[in-house]
């Protein structure tokens, strides 16, 4: 009887310990599960099983995916490590309370910021988009993911990280279009081959300003962005000179050619010379000094009747000319212009009393070519 009641007795402890500490399991449990996530609990793509909420948060703040990234025509989720909190404790609770089991589960979770969904969509739409950039009457189809190497969507706009492609790109439409600094070959009033070079005359792509409205046709879907708002020169006329003028390697029909060597001026209109000059006086026949009229494709840059040139003469003093017609092609100072002071129009003269380096045009002949002449007409010296 002892016996049997000693052992009911241990029985009972060990019953009550299995119990007591089943029960304890058991709030311990319900407690843990109640302040930390479940098992297989992902945030972000940030494994926070059996994590503290705070812990959580910390976590997935310092390796969570937080932005969709467009590269090489394919998405990614990635870690934008510059931003402190791209998840709140609030999001933290919400995801906390959405898994939550007393005690536990073994369920899979996947919980992404909300942002990540949309941001796919609108980078899905910008791979698929197309943008047709027209200059000089050609038409180049670009799309985004060639354009630029990385782009992602955040803060509710596009950002584009990288644009090597953009530069690669436009080095070679440069290249096939534009026409400043151009070297080509034409054929003289005498009709021999001569090699000329644009200097200030022509126009070239804004890459940069360029490049910005290419990004602004991809965000609003515009799909087209017309080159020639785009586009520069230099001298006097900062949009570029000739643009879209096919004729002529882009001198087009009417232009004014001056021939060093002859010292002889023609004024083209319509491809048909109308003016011929068989006495102007040009700079010194060196091209290295100074005062020598600068070889090379320029433009008349604007026109002033009457005028003051003003200037230095080589000793240093400096001088006011008066002349009645303006008409300068370089921002250096050389034009066409009448010379009232001038007596020696021999077709050496240049060569030991030449100009400033400007073309002298006697005073009797220089209204022709004020009358047949216009800002921006191309003026070729050879």
């Amino acid at each position: 009887m002892r016996r049997h009641h000693y052992l009911r007795t241990v029985l009972a402890i060990i019953c009550f310990g299995i119990s007591v500490a089943g029960i304890a399991y058991l709030v311990g449990t319900y407690h843990f599960y109640k302040t930390h996530f479940n098992t297989n609990v992902s945030i972000n793509g940030v494994n926070v099983g059996k994590m503290s909420e705070r812990k959580a948060y910390n976590t997935v703040n310092a390796l969570g995916n937080n932005w969709m990234v467009l590269r090489d025509g394919e998405i990614h989720e990635s870690h934008y490590k510059n931003s402190s909190e791209f998840i709140t404790m609030k999001d933290i609770r919400r995801y906390h309370a959405q898994q939550y089991e007393a005690f536990g589960s073994d369920k899979t979770w996947n919980f992404a910021p909300r942002n990540l969904s949309r941001d796919r969509k609108k980078l899905d739409k910008l791979n698929r988009e197309t943008v047709t950039y027209r200059i000089n009457g050609h038409d180049y189809k670009l799309k985004a993911t060639d354009m630029f190497d990385v782009m992602h969507y955040a803060d509710g706009q596009y950002h584009f990280d990288e644009d090597e492609g953009f530069n690669q790109e436009f080095d070679k439409i440069s290249d096939k279009e534009e026409t400043l600094n151009k070297q080509y070959q034409i054929t003289d009033p005498d009709g021999k081959p001569v090699k000329v070079k644009n200097q200030s005359y022509g126009w070239e792509i804004d890459q940069e300003a360029t490049e910005n409205a290419i990004k602004q046709a991809f965000i609003h879907n515009t799909g087209f962005v017309d080159g020639s708002n785009y586009i520069r020169g230099v001298g006097y006329t900062t949009k570029g000179t000739g643009y879209g003028v096919k004729d002529n390697h882009g001198l087009g029909k009417d232009f004014v050619v001056v021939s060093i060597d002859q010292q002889k001026l023609w004024v083209y209109k319509d491809d048909q010379p109308v003016v011929v000059l068989d006495d102007v006086v040009t700079g010194t026949a060196d091209p290295k000094a100074d005062d020598a009229t600068p070889k090379g494709v320029w433009y008349i840059m604007y026109k002033q009747s009457p005028s003051i040139l003003r200037g230095k003469n080589n000793d240093g003093t400096k001088y006011a000319s008066k002349v009645q017609y303006w008409m300068p092609f370089t921002q250096t100072g050389c034009g066409l212009h009448d010379a009232s002071w001038r007596t020696n129009w021999n077709k050496d003269a240049y060569k030991e009393g030449g100009s400033h380096g400007c073309v002298n045009i006697k005073p009797s002949e220089i209204k022709q070519v004020w009358d047949n002449t216009y800002q921006n007409e191309p003026v070729i010296v050879y």
